[in-house]
């Protein structure tokens, strides 16, 4: 097994980490964006129910 070779597989495997990193935060700032728009929306609502 030649080293090099090695090194190219292990430079994919952190290029495809790397990625999959992006999108799981990416993803995660997506979730949070929507879950505070449903939240206020609720409250938004919620509140006109009260007044």
């Amino acid at each position: 097994m030649n080293k090099n070779h090695q090194s190219k597989q292990y430079d994919l495997l952190l290029k495809d980490w790397k990625s999959i990193f992006v999108n799981l935060v990416t993803e995660m700032k997506v979730i949070s964006e929507a879950v505070r728009f449903a939240c206020l929306n609720q409250w938004l609502s919620g509140d006109e129910r009260n007044g």
